[in-house]
């Protein structure tokens, strides 16, 4: 009954009434019958809210994990911290592309040993969006001791100062605790550590994952210093959770000399569950009297370890 409009004619609606509401407009034709329809209909352009806040969007997907290293079999817990209201999820556990949970917060338990990648699909009506994390996930095989004997090459170790790898014969008149390799802070040449001036240097050892049950430090040494009422000719041994260094055992030239190979056992336990390095560090402090074999090292053992 209402006369129809021949050209574009802006038209204002007060929507007032609705604010602090989430709401949808819709623009609805109907004919009502299927009699005289041959009518050019109805044209729409150019539509614009405004005064609008928090307009609803695509949801943003992310998600968070706890625990994400342990031993395998490893139950996972995650949470979704996707924004912008999804509706509807898709989990990747393990990056093969196939949907492991439509859960919100799903629990999953990775019974194999690997590293995994876990993809967050998040839906709403209005779209979707991934979070992808790589190697987020790290289940390891169950604990076990790492040890080097020293005869496999480097095994992981960084050196410095005058730290090497020796075999026997040619060894300084020490053999080596076990097989034939050791670790040795002096030079071949003369068998002291008397460069002409303060010497210092560093064994350390790769990463190392604990597990939750507390570690011990297991290795065998051996050491000739200057013997003075003091703190020179220092063999120290540190580990570092990546907030530095902190100094676990100690000998110095106030400490006799340990003329044979001496079992050392040092607790772990207050680093369970973290990554650690563990470094055998010697310090002359000075350049005088250093005319003294050195120190020597072998056969390391650190217990429960979940990697490598």
């Amino acid at each position: 009954q209402d006369a129809n409009i021949a050209g574009w004619t802006k038209q204002v609606f007060d929507l007032r009434p609705y604010a602090s509401k989430t709401i949808r407009v819709r623009f609805r034709f109907d004919s009502v019958d299927d009699q005289f329809n041959d009518f050019a209909g109805w044209y729409i352009d150019d539509v614009v809210f405004s005064g609008l806040s928090d307009l609803p969007q695509p949801p943003t997907a992310d998600f968070s994990a706890t625990p994400t290293l342990g031993a395998a079999p490893l139950q996972v817990t995650f949470a979704d911290q996707s924004v912008d209201s999804p509706t509807a999820w898709a989990w990747d556990f393990d990056g093969d592309g196939v949907t492991d949970s439509t859960s919100q917060n799903p629990v999953h338990t990775f019974a194999q040993p690997g590293t995994y990648t876990v993809r967050l699909t998040a839906t709403n009506e209005l779209g979707s969006s991934d979070e992808v994390k790589t190697d987020f996930v790290f289940a390891a095989p169950g604990a076990h001791d790492w040890t080097d004997d020293m005869e496999s090459g480097l095994a992981g170790w960084t050196a410095s100062g005058l730290w090497h790898q020796v075999t026997s014969p040619a060894d300084c008149g020490v053999p080596a605790h076990g097989g034939l390799t050791q670790w040795y802070y002096g030079l071949d040449g003369n068998c002291t550590y008397a460069t002409g001036d303060k010497t210092t240097g560093t064994l350390t050892s790769p990463e190392l994952l604990l597990s939750a049950t507390p570690s011990v430090l297991h290795f065998f040494h051996q050491f000739e210093t200057e013997t003075f009422d003091g703190a020179f000719d220092q063999c120290i041994v540190e580990v570092d959770d990546g907030g530095g260094w902190t100094e676990l055992e100690s000998w110095t030239s106030a400490d006799a000399n340990i003329e044979s190979w001496e079992e050392e056992l040092i607790s772990l336990a207050d680093y369970a569950g973290k990554t650690v390095r563990i470094r055998f560090r010697f310090d002359s402090v000075d350049g005088l009297f250093n005319a003294f074999r050195g120190w020597n090292v072998d056969d390391v053992t650190v217990t429960n370890v979940l990697a490598p």
